[in-house]
């Protein structure tokens, strides 16, 4: 009867020290999984980007209209303000929560541009700042709070 133990390793050590079949497999699985975690790095945080810049230019398309002091029937001129943002930022396929985006007077502003006591859009030939604020997350864990804004003066009305 054989026994299994007998034959657990060749007996010639020298040819398997030579033997290289397998070495271009490893080095392609290692390779592989290193060069795709650096592409999807890339396109993560060029989608990042991407969202950043498209809620910037939705901020600034949005202020360009409002200085006039046009407002939608039935809204206060914030809350059409924000819609206006939202819908501009749904465009470019970026998800923005009315809740993130801050109408607010250059003198009633408290620290950084995302903080206001009272949120007014203002009266004519006054400052006001439209903000947003995005939540980043980067491979579905949450990253970071991106926030943009634009300041413009409001034209008499």
């Amino acid at each position: 009867m054989r026994k299994y133990a007998e034959r657990t390793y060749p007996r010639n050590t020298n040819a398997l020290r030579t033997n290289e079949c397998g070495a271009t497999m490893v080095e392609a699985a290692l390779t592989l999984g290193i060069f795709s975690i650096v592409v999807f790095s890339l396109l993560e945080f060029t989608l990042i980007v991407y969202r950043y810049v498209a809620v910037q230019h939705a901020l600034s398309v949005t202020s360009r209209a409002m200085i006039t002091g046009l407002v939608g029937s039935g809204d206060s001129r914030e809350l059409f303000m924000k819609h206006q943002v939202q819908e501009r930022a749904r465009v470019y396929g970026v998800g923005l929560s009315v809740d993130n985006i801050r109408v607010c007077t250059v003198s009633g502003l408290v620290g950084s541009l995302g903080n206001c006591e009272i949120e007014s859009a203002g009266l004519p030939n006054q400052l006001f700042a439209l903000t947003a604020r995005m939540p980043v997350t980067y491979f579905g864990r949450p990253l970071t709070t991106l926030e943009t804004s634009v300041v413009m003066l409001n034209e008499p009305f």
